[in-house]
Order: structure tokens, then C-alpha cells, then sequence
């Protein structure tokens, strides 16, 4: 994110550099299908319903494997309605624990880049890799009063949060709540 806020570059959001090799779950497009989309073009994407809840393999020690180990059956889920979803504007986003740490930095001006390079919009994903649900509601929160959420912005949001035996398990979403963090869906 840092780098498509100073330079403009368009980002693509997706599996790990590492990850290439893995075929990914049919529902889903690898990053160079993503990057290899010409202008105009839709890239469609849907829930593959399954995400990997086991280790990560070493591909230093196991260069051979080729899938993930998804385990764990899971799907996507919106807040706020039913029905299909469909965004156009410039992707900005990443990883909430690493964008929190940015606010008010000039790496994390996202105002600035969206007047520059976003006219029509943007479209925002943030994931949750590993904080609980209240560290991830107060990082959202401090990423929303720095600016990021900038309008008009359209947002996305994913990964799991858990709470342990205090709550619930389940992915972030952005949705009907998403108001308070200054996005909309």
C-alpha cells in the first residue's frame, strides 16, 4: 500500500508471492489471471467456501506441494443484504495490523493519492490476519480518523477474527456497521 500511495501504481490484492505455485480453490483468481485482466475487463469472484485452517507449508523443505491444505469450510458473508455485489474504482488497501501502524505517516495518505489517482472512487479491502476482534475494531477506528476510508469508497473486508470462549468466530465484514468506520457497502 505504501508504494501505490507514493507512486500511483495500481495494487492487486491476493495470494502471497509465495503461494504461485499453489492451484487456488475454483471460485477464485490467482494474481496473474488478476494482473493479466485487460482494461475493461471483469474479473468475476466468488466464495470458494473453504480456507486453509492448518499449517503453512515450507516450500523450502517441500518444494513439491502444489495445493493448500483448506480444511476448514467457511464462506463469505455480507452484513447488509443478499444479493450480488458489484464495486468499480482504484483498489487500495492491505493488512489492518500493518496499515494501523502507518496512520499519519505520508505512507498512509490516502487522501492525497485518491484525489490524484482516483476520480471515480475507490475501493477499499482491509483483511485481518491475526488480532483479536476488539484490537481490529480499534485499528479500524484509527484508520478511519486518519482519513483512510476516504469517500466516495466502497469497502471490503476479510479474514477471521476469533474471541476465544468470550464470542463469536467469524470473518470480518463490512456491511451495516461499516458506517462508524466511514466506508459504505
Amino acid at each position: 500500500t505504501p508504494l501505490t500511495l507514493l507512486t500511483g501504481w495500481a495494487s492487486v490484492h491476493g495470494t502471497n508471492f509465495m503461494d504461485t505455485p499453489y492451484a487456488v480453490p475454483p471460485g477464485l483468481a490467482t494474481w496473474p489471471q488478476v494482473c493479466g485482466t485487460a482494461a475493461g475487463e471483469v474479473v468475476a469472484q466468488r466464495s470458494p467456501r473453504v480456507f486453509r485452517s492448518g499449517r503453512h507449508v515450507d516450500v523450502a523443505v517441500e518444494p513439491e506441494v502444489t495445493a493448500y491444505d483448506l480444511g476448514a469450510e467457511g464462506r463469505w458473508t455480507r452484513l447488509d443484504d443478499d444479493g450480488p455485489v458489484e464495486v468499480r474504482g482504484r483498489l487500495i488497501g492491505g493488512c489492518i495490523e500493518t496499515l494501523a501502524n502507518l496512520t499519519g505517516t505520508p505512507f498512509l495518505d490516502v487522501r492525497a493519492w485518491a484525489a490524484r489517482h482516483a476520480p471515480d472512487g475507490t475501493v477499499v479491502y482491509v483483511e485481518a490476519a491475526q488480532d483479536d476482534s476488539f484490537a481490529i475494531g480499534r485499528n479500524l477506528h484509527g484508520l478511519r480518523m486518519a482519513g483512510f476510508f476516504v469517500r466516495p469508497s466502497r469497502c471490503s473486508s476479510a479474514g477471521r477474527m476469533r474471541l476465544g470462549t468470550k464470542g463469536i468466530r467469524s470473518g470480518t465484514r463490512c456491511g451495516t456497521r461499516s458506517a462508524r468506520w466511514g466506508c459504505r457497502c
